[in-house]
């Protein structure tokens, strides 16, 4: 049966009717019931730095034995940021990074969760400044990058969790959170698929990936046998390209948000079942967790005064012009906001803490695990070999699961030897330090 004229009309004013609020973006101020969703980011916040900061407690003092302090190039940085370089990047470090301990475990407690997330965001930033060599893993830019997003979603006004009641958010407020997701794993497949490697051309990787990563632990060489023994490396890494090229995006759709965030929690539990990855893992599945959490919420949509609801759509504008950036353009593109001054330095601030980062995991892999050791000599006719933690008798990895703690010198020496006659200064460091007194670093 054919519609009449007047029909059709009425179908299409209909239709025009229910996209228009999408066209003046009203969808971007519909609420969310993010009570549970507030508490488990929080706490999840609050249980990664505690592992972070003890995990750099231990080792504190061979990092910066080793690497020393960046003053360089946090004095360059103090440009943009004097605010929180004007006691931490002295000797105080150490004392400021204790207090974040405990302030980790009051955000776990839920106590003025905002405040306790601003407060180790700015201790974490300090870190990575004066210790970039050892802090500048994927994990510590993503954690320093969530805590920034979340700071939009939680309230200021929050005093306890532990108290009955509701908040709510905007979806403008959860959607650069979503984003930061999709872009974490979207580029971590694209990178692999980009990096012109024959091993991830051919779908060969894990023949050798899950032997000569940084840290295999047992479970690592039964998996490595099980690939190998079935021929299986095709088929497994075709299907994580999968997972991280398509599966992120239904992050962005209601009705399949949670299927998604089931299966990306999953691929997380696998990767940590076949090696050691700090606390990568676990700070991916705390910031996938909430989203199980986010509903509806029935009250109405507040209006905001317009200049907040400028303000948040500039914001939102520039972390999507980042993950937009990242994903589809050239990197090396430059913003076009780069010519307002105010908005270039908070673009260059953030540059230099490594926000709004490609997160390409793993583009390089490669075919060995080298051996090493270390000997010592006081006459040079009689050598013997220093006992290093995480490696056995052989100068191989020892097979010990040790996540989520992350032996910070032990991963850049695996990254040391990606590529050949690599002898950076931090190096020369570490063989002094073990030469003047081999007993001295205590983490390795």
């Amino acid at each position: 049966m054919r519609l009449q004229p007047v029909e059709k009309m009425q179908k299409l004013l209909t239709f025009l009717h229910k996209i228009v609020p999408y066209l003046r973006f009203q969808w971007l101020a519909n609420r969310f019931d993010t009570t549970r969703f507030v508490s488990v980011l929080s706490r999840g916040l609050g249980l990664i730095y505690f592992i972070s900061l003890v995990s750099i407690l231990i080792q504190f003092s061979d990092m910066f034995g080793v690497n020393g302090i960046d003053r360089a190039t946090a004095l360059q940085l103090s440009r943009y940021s004097e605010f929180f370089l004007l006691d931490l990047i002295s000797s105080s470090l150490y004392g400021w990074l204790l207090v974040s301990i405990v302030v980790s475990i009051l955000l776990i407690i839920g106590v003025f969760p905002f405040w306790c997330i601003l407060f180790n965001t700015v201790v974490y930033c300090s870190i990575f400044v004066q210790s970039s060599t050892f802090m500048s893993f994927q994990w510590d830019i993503l954690l320093m990058e969530a805590s920034i997003l979340s700071l939009l979603i939680i309230s200021p006004k929050i005093r306890s969790l532990l108290r009955k009641q509701q908040f709510s958010a905007m979806y403008i407020q959860v959607l650069p959170l979503l984003l930061l997701l999709v872009r974490l794993f979207y580029q971590a497949g694209v990178i692999k698929l980009l990096s012109n490697d024959p091993l991830w051309a051919t779908y060969k990787v894990l023949n050798i990936h899950l032997f000569s990563q940084p840290l295999p632990h047992l479970l690592s060489y039964y998996f490595h046998a099980f690939v190998i023994k079935n021929n299986l490396s095709t088929v497994f890494t075709q299907l994580m390209f999968l997972i991280e090229l398509f599966v992120p995006f239904f992050l962005l759709v209601k009705a399949y948000r949670s299927i998604a965030v089931i299966i990306l929690i999953g691929f997380q539990v696998l990767i940590m079942l076949t090696g050691n990855y700090g606390f990568f893992n676990v700070l991916v599945i705390g910031l996938l967790l909430p989203f199980l959490y986010l509903k509806d919420t029935e009250s109405k949509p507040v209006l905001m005064h317009r200049y907040v609801r400028f303000g948040w759509c500039f914001l939102l504008g520039i972390v999507c012009y980042f993950s937009l950036n990242l994903v589809f353009l050239n990197r090396g593109h430059q913003p076009w906001f780069n010519t307002v001054r105010p908005v270039a330095i908070t673009y260059q601030f953030m540059k230099r803490l490594s926000l709004f980062n490609g997160y390409g995991l793993f583009a390089r892999m490669t075919t060995n695990q080298t051996k090493y050791t270390v000997f010592v000599s006081n006459d040079k006719q009689r050598w013997s070999p220093v006992h290093m933690k995480y490696f056995d008798k052989y100068g191989f990895p020892e097979l010990s699961f040790i996540q989520p703690y992350q032996p910070r010198i032990r991963w850049q020496l695996w990254f040391k030897f990606i590529r050949l006659y690599n002898v950076p200064a931090w190096y020369e460091r570490f063989i002094y330090n073990i030469a003047k007194n081999p007993l001295q670093m205590t983490s390795i």
